[in-house]
């Protein structure tokens, strides 16, 4: 709150969702202050000081001058489509009042319930309710449950022990006043809280008995009385708001918008992590329990339509404001020009996650990185029932390392991604394991890679299923500079080298690419930045015959480099494609080119085969027959297999067991077909399965135990 500040102007009202609907947010402006205010109340309702907006992009519609002071009474707004009414305390309220008979509120039962509340209308409202539970109860009676005990017994309960408080008598000592959820099932009344404190001594749980008859009795169109009398129930429940019938340890809310997200097992993540998941059919429910619970919620939706409204709930629940999560379905490495567009299609803050499924593979819309998202960011940036996040729009990626130095790693992978994206990394905040933090020289590349962000712990015992090293919540700055852009990754690659200590000099530079001669006192190599991604070749992926893959000098840097290009560069031109990941875990010290090729094995690695891996693999295994470090049987026949034209198509190389060491790798071996109901070939079904070592001395083929 801003403190120094006595008056402001109103200049217009806050719309989140830009429809003109519902309770919108009156803002001000003084003089000294540089961003836009809203009024705060004090417990007796009045003005009490201001705030600034948040967030200070939410549109604004302007309206009649105003003045705000500290000490009158506070702004209201609402929304009737193509009116809006502003009034400060009584003002206006007439004609608010006389809205509830008009077609638009009529329309719209929800917001005209809002209205009688805010007008103290009770009986309006009562009957309000009992119309909503009503229509709710022909889809789904156990929805319209849920909704009349937390949007309507429990909000009066709430409020009559709240106004009963001031009145207490000296025989209770004051306390804080709790939040109950209340349920109603039959005859039994359940009523928990967060604290069993609140339902210590006889006096408080009688008082509360009390409170809750009276609710019931003023609802008796939504509650019919029992014959007998009706039996209360009181329980604790530790560290959570959830309702009675909430999960036990719930510690996020999830909505679904959109119908082609499907869950493959949502009792598993919701038991399992904590966190309740609702369907595309279950946004009044969803609803409900924002509004009922303080936890942090999202609207998670595909980022690959660009029309459609989400979720266009009550005013309470456009301030409580879901933080949005956009799920990339699609496997491209650019933000497509609809998917910008559709980031407009939730009007608060977003966070976009990029799925990465293989391809052909049920999308299941919470694995992966979407549920490490709400695993992470909720404990980090929800605070005080508001999301507090670096942009409007930010990108959540993060990363586990392979090999000793993982965080470093971990930390390679996110900057490849970052590039990739085109994103630029001027503003956000990158998560650090404390393993990772204590990482030798890991601070070094941590500064160097993302200079200008700031950096956060992961929480203590994050709930996720495998460990993370590194993640980053980064704005998303689509107009960034491209020679900006280039420029600093030069200066990045050349500090990577400097860092590993490479003696550098540059030899070459134009808008393409840049030249760069590394020495240190075991090897000499030249590495080519290049600008863009390479030129698409010949793509066969055979093997160059007798080509020493141990003596090369020449290094090629790109974003990405998967095993198919790495072999169409091979057989071109003969260099090595490399990214900034393997860069950073090159040791010249190890005075091989044998640990590079360690080190793209070690990321390459992957249960499922394809050809290029397969032929990738098999050109490392033959230069550890023809330099004679195979420990094998039949080593010719082995060599015959791996230079066999059926591997890649009737025959592949799989590889398991990934063992990282320093500076190298193990890998298990083994020819597999392509399915386990089509023979494997003649010539390759005889081989069990055998190890393939790579260290700075070069490959080595050993038998399996």
């Amino acid at each position: 709150m801003i403190q120094i500040i006595e008056d402001c102007e109103l200049v217009g009202v806050a719309d989140p969702l830009g429809k003109k609907t519902g309770f919108l947010i009156p803002v001000f402006f003084s003089p000294v202050s540089n961003a836009l205010l809203v009024e705060e109340r004090s417990s007796n309702g009045r003005v009490a000081g201001y705030s600034p907006l948040h967030p200070q992009e939410t549109k604004i519609v302007q309206t009649s001058s105003g003045h705000s002071r500290i000490g009158n009474s506070p702004h209201w707004a609402f929304g009737l489509g193509e009116d809006v009414l502003v009034g400060r305390g009584e003002q206006r309220r007439e004609e608010l009042k006389k809205a509830l008979s008009g077609r638009f509120l009529l329309d719209r039962p929800i917001l005209a319930l809002e209205v009688t509340e805010f007008l103290d209308l009770k009986r309006d409202r009562n009957n309000l309710a009992k119309k909503i539970f009503r229509d709710m109860s022909h889809k789904s009676i156990d929805v319209a449950r849920r909704w009349r005990d937390l949007a309507i017994l429990t909000t009066d309960i709430n409020a009559a022990l709240l106004d009963q408080q001031t009145d207490r008598a000296g025989d209770v000592k004051p306390f804080a006043t709790p939040t109950l959820a209340a349920q109603v099932r039959g005859s039994e009344v359940a009523i928990r809280s967060s604290s069993a404190l609140h339902f210590e001594g006889k006096i408080f749980r009688v008082r509360l008995e009390k409170i809750v008859r009276n609710c019931l009795a003023e609802l008796s169109d939504l509650y019919e009385r029992p014959d007998s009398d009706w039996i209360f129930r009181f329980h604790e429940v530790r560290d959570t708001r959830a309702a009675p019938d909430a999960l036990p340890q719930v510690g996020a809310l999830v909505y679904l918008a959109d119908r082609e997200l499907p869950i493959s097992d949502p009792s598993g993540y919701g038991g399992q992590e904590s966190i309740a998941i609702y369907p595309h059919d279950q946004s009044r429910q969803f609803m409900s329990d924002v509004l009922a619970f303080e936890l942090p919620s999202y609207v998670s939706f595909l980022l690959d339509d660009a029309y459609g409204d989400i979720l266009s709930g009550s005013s309470e629940l456009n301030r409580r404001r879901p933080l949005g999560l956009a799920l990339r379905p699609g496997r491209s490495k650019d933000l497509l020009r609809s998917e910008v567009e559709a980031l407009s299609r939730y009007p608060h803050p977003t966070v976009v996650v990029t799925q990465q499924s293989p391809p052909g593979f049920l999308r299941d819309a919470f694995s992966g990185e979407m549920r490490d998202a709400v695993n992470l960011l909720s404990p980090s940036w929800y605070v005080d029932g508001q999301w507090v996040l670096p942009s409007k729009t930010s990108a959540f990626m993060r990363a586990r390392g392979l090999g000793p130095q993982k965080a470093v790693d971990a930390l390679a992978q996110l900057y490849e991604r970052c590039r990739l994206l085109k994103m630029n990394t001027s503003t956000g905040v990158t998560f650090l394991s404390a393993e990772a933090g204590r990482a030798t020289g890991f601070r070094e590349f941590a500064a160097l890679l993302f200079p200008q962000l700031d950096w956060k712990y992961l929480p203590k015992a994050p709930r996720v299923k495998q460990p993370i090293d590194a993640a980053l919540l980064v704005a998303m700055d689509l107009d960034a500079d491209d020679e900006y852009r280039w420029q600093s990754h030069c200066k990045t690659i050349e500090s990577i080298a400097r860092i590993r200590e490479w003696e550098t000099e540059v030899v070459g530079d134009n808008n393409r690419e840049r030249r760069l001669e590394l020495r240190s006192s075991g090897m000499d190599v030249e590495l080519k930045i290049l600008r863009d991604k390479p030129r698409g070749g010949r793509t066969s992926y055979q093997q160059p015959p007798r080509f020493d893959i141990g003596k090369l000098d020449k290094l090629v840097l790109v974003d990405e480099a998967n095993a198919g290009m790495i072999l169409s560069r091979l057989e071109r031109y003969g260099d090595l494609l490399v990214t900034p990941r393997d860069l950073c875990c090159f040791d010249p010290t190890a005075d091989s080119i044998w640990v590079l090729h360690a080190l793209q094995l070690k990321r390459m690695s992957h249960w499922m085969v394809s050809k290029s891996r397969t032929v990738h693999v098999a050109l490392i295994c033959r230069a550890a027959i023809e330099q004679g470090m195979a420990e094998v049987d039949d080593t010719q026949r082995l060599l015959a297999a791996l230079e066999d034209p059926l591997l890649g198509q009737g025959a592949f190389l799989a590889t398991s067991r990934m063992k990282s060491s320093e500076p190298g790798c193990e890998l298990t071996l083994k020819f597999v077909s392509r399915g386990s109901n089509i023979p494997l070939p003649d010539q390759f079904s005889s081989f069990g399965s055998f190890l393939l070592r790579i260290d700075q001395q070069g490959p080595t083929l050993i038998t399996a135990e």
